[in-house]
């Protein structure tokens, strides 16, 4: 009978070389990983990007066509044509390209230095475009009821970009004496407005910024730009982010995830 050969155990170069690849496989895997936990926090931003976006532009589209809206008070009748009588004299609207000095100001001033513009819109309140409070009377944007003047329910909304003090920019809305924060992470806001001319008050001919508007009773419609932020970082410095700007201008961001959302307002009480 044949005796069984001695068995041979694995050497120390085999063992280190069976011990760098199991380390590399698992670095791999968990590399993987990262990667796909990465990608999901990318796309949760992008999602939650889009929704504060949309209700931003939702909330500034709806003012922005209340623009100049006053319940008719009659009718002027002339020989050979009539107009309605309204109550709202002055300009529907007023922008800063840089921000209000004040927003809480009786008059406001523009600021000479600041990264998003900000815009008052003019309207009278009733029971249909605003929500009525528990006493029945309208509200202005933020909830509290309007007071009447001049015998009208005159609503100023005055929109602009605040930071917080948690570093968190909003998008703020005033009214009265207060402001609040209306929707977060609205890290800029840009607008154009469209001018009509005498000869065609119903067709906007060129858009400007808001310190090249020749006058403001003359804006027939806006373009509405902002530009959202990330709540939370989703880049890392290897990563080589970028965006477009309001301005179409390709940028780079570090950190936060970054997307601009556009869209064109036609003022309804200035069309007409």
């Amino acid at each position: 009978m044949r005796t069984p050969q001695s068995q041979r155990g694995a050497s120390l170069v085999e063992l280190m070389v069976a011990m760098v690849l199991g380390l590399w496989l698992a670095a791999a895997a968990l590399q993987l990983a990262w990667r796909s936990s990465q990608s999901q926090q990318v796309q949760a931003a992008y999602a939650e990007m889009n929704d504060n976006a949309q209700l931003a532009l939702q909330l500034l589209t709806r003012d922005l066509q209340l623009a100049g809206y006053a319940a008719a008070q009659g009718v002027s009748a002339g020989t050979t044509s009539s107009s309605l009588i309204r109550g709202l004299k002055g300009a529907p609207l007023f922008a800063c390209d840089q921000g209000f000095t004040a927003p809480l100001a009786n008059v406001l001033t523009c600021q000479t230095a600041g990264s998003s513009a900000a815009v008052e819109v003019v309207f009278e309140a009733d029971l249909h475009n605003t929500s009525p409070t528990a006493s029945g009377v309208p509200s202005d944007c933020l909830g509290n009821a309007v007071l009447p003047g001049e015998g009208l329910y005159l609503t100023r909304h005055r929109y602009f970009v605040q930071t917080a003090s948690t570093g968190r920019p909003e998008l703020h809305c005033a009214s009265g004496q207060s402001s609040q924060p209306l929707v977060d992470h609205v890290a800029q806001l840009v607008f154009s407005f469209g001018e009509a001319l005498p000869t065609d008050p119903s067709r906007a001919v060129r858009y400007v910024s808001a310190s090249q508007v020749s006058d403001w009773g003359w804006v027939v419609a806006v373009r509405v730009c902002v530009l959202m932020q990330s709540s939370q970082a989703v880049w890392t410095s290897e990563d080589q982010a970028t965006y477009r700007d309001c301005q179409g201008v390709k940028q780079s961001t570090a950190s936060y995830a970054r997307q601009s959302f556009h869209t064109t307002v036609v003022l309804r009480n200035k069309s007409l």
